[in-house]
């Protein structure tokens, strides 16, 4: 019931009373029209008003004008629902509204073509997501009709077959098994390719499934770009690289072993898809590295930039052959625009800009190290002091230092190490232009002694000499201790070693130079150190939830908790922070719809034994749809950041988070000096070390 070009029914000029007045009449005259052509009784006609985006104000109405909800032409009609187009509930019926007559629909996406970024090229929805927003919708009384939107049956039939099985079996899939999307990528697996590959290959199909659409849960094909992934920061992009690379090059691995049916039904299920999308992906984080060594004057930008061009024509031979793949049977599949995409369309889409540069006719080092944005040639008026902060965790025993060159020749290098408990895998050397020499530098921690000052190394060049800072901490230096009897000790503090994980503290950075990594806690959702549940539900996990992340969410996932902690479950994290001060707790979250006509979900967060806040996660002008750019941020990048302001105290401190409201799913916390922002990342800082 919308007008022409998915616009509202009437035009610009009427008003809301307008359209609904008409839909009125429009539903009095089908139901009419269906009495007298196909039966009197209109209970036994099957029924449905789809409450689309464009369509769901006139059923809602507004504080000065009645909606469609109640009219007695809908009596017995399914009504039904959607999502915002990018997998996440748009809205579901209050406890008043359950008892409607005619029930609930619900009409989800696999595919969609709109604002903000269109998605339409193969597969990029991850099971686990799926498995909860519909678990939500039918504990909200959405189980009457369900449909989704897939675009190509072709392209989406690994989602479609779930998504049509949990509706069919709900108690199977449903609610009470926590399990339901790896247990059916499993059965999908044995149903397709049981007694055709070994176990060992049958495991590693399912690795692939839920690895390729673990990655574009993260972001979608169309709207990858070059701007997302922190190039050096957090070594974001190397990792999300490696990744790709391994999940591609299992699935060509596993490709070439097969023959006949069994490799076509491999190649359409699986490496299709999975390969159309990650070469993509691989193309756009290539071209981050590109940009990113380009930036900072390094040939190896160049060997990148011919990288970039290999997948782009990977690409076009990917398409090529599913046009001619059965005798054609799939033409015009491939023709979607997928690359580069600048508006909500293929309007404007573009291949990646690739970064070259004439490079320097003499000899010039790069060093960088690993997660770390800062770098240097080592020229003696600049005096860059580099810093890793590897050995700050007192878990790790190895540093990596990358050396390129800024010279069309190759650059000599030797090393000054005056540490007996360091070793460096390389103490002299060459670097050829165009690439990227990588150095592990490794602690012996056993003959490490605490001296007056930061161990440092030395990397010697034709024009200058970098310094890399190598601060180390120990146990002791954290200051935690270990007892005679067993008893651990942290700032002082006793602990209790049965309670789950105390998060890593914060460092402080008193030699010269810059670090940004080390100055923030980082934890994974799932690594609290206590739950407690109250008498109304308590958080549970949903593993491999989204974004490479378990997620919390408090069950049962239709009931409002609180407007209190009373009542709340709640999830609590110890901390160990170097000062007393204000600190920024930024929770990673799903990029929920309010489960209300309300713009709010609420939940609760504290420290210590200080009072709850109450936080609204919806910002007051979030709206969703139509390029609201709150909505947009949230499901381009299907999570929500929200920053509460703690006052902490100098040493352990407990963070409370408390569920309130439906809705509410956690999937990381970062933990910061108040206005001390990390390094920019796509994924927000590694979760830091723990004991």
């Amino acid at each position: 019931m919308r007008g022409e070009a998915d616009t509202a029914i009437m035009g610009k000029e009427a008003t809301l009373k307008d359209n609904i007045d008409l839909l009125r009449k429009v539903l009095k005259t089908q139901n009419r029209l269906i009495r007298e052509n196909v039966n009197k009784n209109l209970d036994e006609v099957p029924r449905m008003l789809a409450l689309y985006k464009e369509v769901e104000p006139y059923f809602y109405g507004d504080e000065k004008t009645e909606g469609l909800m109640g009219d007695p032409e809908l009596e017995g009609v399914t009504l039904m629902l959607c999502d915002d187009n990018f997998g996440n509930l748009r809205t579901v019926p209050t406890k008043q509204m359950r008892s409607h007559k005619g029930g609930y629909g619900m009409y989800y996406h696999f595919d969609y073509h709109g604002l903000p970024v269109s998605f339409e090229w193969f597969n990029t929805s991850h099971l686990s997501k799926v498995w909860e927003q519909m678990t939500t919708a039918y504990d909200f009384g959405i189980r009457d009709l369900w449909i989704v939107n897939v675009g190509d049956i072709f392209s989406n039939e690994y989602p479609l077959g779930y998504f049509l099985d949990l509706a069919y079996d709900f108690d199977k899939w449903g609610t009470s098994n926590f399990d339901s999307a790896h247990e059916y990528t499993k059965q999908c697996v044995e149903r397709n390719f049981k007694g055709k590959l070994s176990q060992s290959d049958l495991k590693k199909c399912v690795e692939l499934l839920e690895g390729y659409t673990r990655i574009t849960s993260a972001r979608r094909t169309e709207a990858m770009n070059d701007r997302l992934y922190a190039p050096f920061a957090y070594n974001e992009a190397f990792d999300a690289l490696e990744k790709v690379e391994k999940l591609m090059a299992d699935a060509k691995k596993l490709l070439d072993k097969l023959s006949g049916n069994t490799r076509f039904a491999f190649y359409e299920l699986i490496w299709l898809p999975l390969t159309a999308d990650l070469n993509v992906q691989k193309m756009w984080l290539l071209t981050t590295l590109n940009h990113g060594f380009a930036d900072i004057g390094s040939t190896y930008a160049m060997t990148l930039g011919k990288e970039i061009n290999e997948c782009i024509d990977y690409d076009r031979k990917i398409v090529d052959e599913l046009h001619k793949i059965e005798g054609g049977k799939w033409y015009g599949m491939g023709l979607s625009e997928h690359i580069g995409f600048n508006a909500w369309c293929e309007e404007g889409c573009k291949y990646p800009v690739i970064h070259n540069f004439e490079p320097a006719n003499k000899e010039r080092l790069i060093v960088t190290v690993k997660g770390v944005n800062a770098f240097s040639e080592g020229k003696f008026w600049t005096g860059h002091v580099l810093v890793s902060g590897a050995f700050l965790d007192p878990s790790k025993d190895e540093a990596e230092l990358f050396l390129s060159t800024a010279g069309i020749v190759k650059a000599n290098f030797t090393v000054e190490n005056p540490n007996s408990f360091i070793s460096v895998s390389e103490e002299s050397g060459s670097v050829k232009p165009f690439t990227l020499k990588t150095l592990k530098v490794t602690l012996d921690r056993k003959k490490f002694r605490k001296a007056k000052a930061v161990p440092e190394i030395c990397i010697h060049c034709s024009d200058g000499n970098v310094v890399i800072k190598l601060p180390v901490n120990t146990m002791a230096d954290i200051g935690a201790s270990k007892k005679a009897d067993g008893t651990f000790y942290w700032c002082g503090k006793k602990i209790d070693m049965n309670e789950k994980v105390i998060n890593a503290p914060l460092h402080q950075r008193n030699w010269p130079g810059t670090i940004d990594c080390m100055d923030y806690i980082s934890i994974d959702a799932k690594d609290y150190t206590s739950k407690t549940d109250s008498a109304k539900g308590g958080f549970k996990t949903i593993k491999d939830y989204t974004r490479g992340l378990d997620a919390l969410k408090a069950y049962p996932q239709d009931i409002i908790f609180s407007k209190t902690e009373k009542d709340a479950p709640k999830l609590t994290y110890k901390i160990c922070v170097p000062e007393k001060g204000a600190y920024t707790v930024r929770l990673y979250t799903n990029p929920s719809n309010p489960y209300s006509r309300e713009n709010v979900i609420f939940f609760g967060i504290g420290a210590n034994n200080s009072k709850m806040k109450k936080v609204n996660m919806i910002s007051p002008y979030f709206a969703v749809g139509d390029g609201n750019p709150y909505w947009s941020l949230g499901v381009l990048e299907n999570t929500r950041l929200t920053d509460v302001t703690l006052n902490l105290n100098e040493g352990i401190n407990e963070i409370n988070i408390f569920a309130l409201d439906p809705n509410f799913v956690l999937q990381k916390l970062v933990i910061f000096k108040a206005e001390e922002e990390p390094a920019r990342s796509y994924l927000g800082p590694k979760e830091t070390f723990r004991f």
